[in-house]
C-alpha cells in the first residue's frame, strides 16, 4: 500500500513523479564528501567515524541522503510489502530456534527467545529500476565503509537475496535483542520514520571474543537497562555498527506510519554467498535452492 509522504517543503509527494539527479547528488557530498576520501574533509569524515567507533561500537551520519532520495527509496520500498515475506517467529539472541540448547535451562541466556514481527524484503525482489538497488550498488560507498571501518577493502555482497534487505515495521512491530553473528559490522539506511516507537538500541560490547557475558546479558532480560543507548535517528540518516559484541534492537513502531530500512551487506571478500538454510531462514520458502 502507498502512504501520503510530505517532501521537504511539507508537500505531498505521492501522486507526482520525482526524478532523482544522479547519485552523486543523492548524498549530502559538502558534508559527508565520500566521493572525494583523499581531501582534508573527506579524512576528517574517516577519522570521525573511526573514533565514534572506537570509543561506541557504532557511528551516526545525520541526513546522510536527502529528504528527496529517501522519499523516493520509501515510496518504492512500500509498494513492494505485497511481495515481502511476514517473519512473524521467537528466535533467541544469537538468532536459533527456541530450546536449540536442551543441556541448558530454559531461562538461559542461550533458550532466552524473543518474538521477531517485521515484513522483509530481500535484494531479489527490489526492482534494478529502484532508486535503493541503485544506490546499493554505488561503488563510492564501500570504498568509504572500508576506510571507515580501517579496512584495506570491501566489496558489494555477491548474493541475490542478501545484498540489500528491506525491513518494514508497522504497528505493533519490531526486531528483539540479537546479535549480529554471521557479520562484523552492519550498514543501516533508515528510509522512513514511523509516527513513534520503533527506536533503535543497543548495548556497546557487551560480549567479546572471550567472554560472553552471560550474567550482564540476564541483568537485560531481566529489566535492567542502564547500558542501554538509544541511538537518535530520522529518515536519511545511516547508521554503522558491530552488531557481534553489541546487542541491539528496535522497539515496536506504533501509528499508521510504518518504519522502512534499508539493511545493507558489503564483504571483504568478492564473490561471497549467504547459506540456503540461512536465506529461507530470513526471506521464506520463496528462496530457490542454487540460486
Amino acid at each position: 500500500m502507498i502512504r501520503l509522504q510530505r517532501g521537504p517543503l511539507g508537500q505531498p509527494t505521492i501522486g507526482r513523479a520525482t526524478v532523482l539527479h544522479p547519485l552523486q547528488d543523492w548524498v549530502d557530498v559538502k558534508r559527508y564528501p565520500i566521493d572525494q576520501l583523499d581531501s582534508r574533509p573527506g579524512q576528517a569524515l574517516v577519522q570521525q567515524c573511526r573514533d565514534s567507533l572506537s570509543t561506541s561500537n557504532f557511528f551516526v551520519l545525520p541526513g546522510f541522503i536527502t529528504p528527496e532520495a529517501s522519499a523516493v527509496m520509501a515510496r518504492e520500498s512500500e509498494t513492494l510489502l505485497p511481495q515481502s515475506h511476514f517473519m512473524n517467529n521467537r528466535r533467541t539472541v544469537y538468532q536459533a530456534l527456541e530450546n536449540e540448547y536442551s543441556d541448558l535451562p530454559p531461562e538461559h541466556p542461550r533458550n532466552r527467545a524473543f518474538g521477531y514481527r517485521c515484513h522483509i524484503i530481500g535484494y531479489e525482489w527490489i526492482p534494478s529500476s529502484h532508486a535503493i538497488r541503485k544506490f546499493y550498488q554505488w561503488d563510492a560507498l564501500p570504498k568509504f565503509l572500508a576506510a571507515a571501518l580501517g579496512l584495506s577493502s570491501l566489496y558489494h555482497f555477491d548474493d541475490r537475496y542478501q545484498a540489500t534487505t528491506l525491513l518494514i515495521h508497522e504497528q505493533g512491530q519490531g526486531t528483539p535483542w540479537h546479535f549480529d553473528d554471521n557479520n562484523d559490522f552492519t550498514v543501516t539506511l533508515l528510509l522512513q520514520s514511523p509516527a513513534s516507537g520503533g527506536d533503535f538500541e543497543l548495548v556497546p560490547n557487551i560480549r567479546n571474543s572471550h567472554n560472553q557475558n552471560y550474567d550482564g546479558l540476564m541483568q537485560l532480560f531481566e529489566g535492567d537497562e542502564r547500558e542501554v543507548v538509544t541511538v537518535p535517528r530520522h529518515a536519511g540518516d545511516i547508521v554503522v555498527f558491530q552488531g557481534r559484541h553489541s546487542i541491539h534492537r528496535v522497539t515496536l513502531t506504533r501509528g499508521d506510519v510504518p518504519r522502512i530500512i534499508a539493511v545493507m551487506t558489503f564483504v571483504d571478500q568478492p564473490g561471497l554467498h549467504a547459506p540456503l538454510a540461512v536465506n529461507r531462514g530470513a526471506y521464506g520458502p520463496r528462496v530457490r535452492e542454487g540460486a
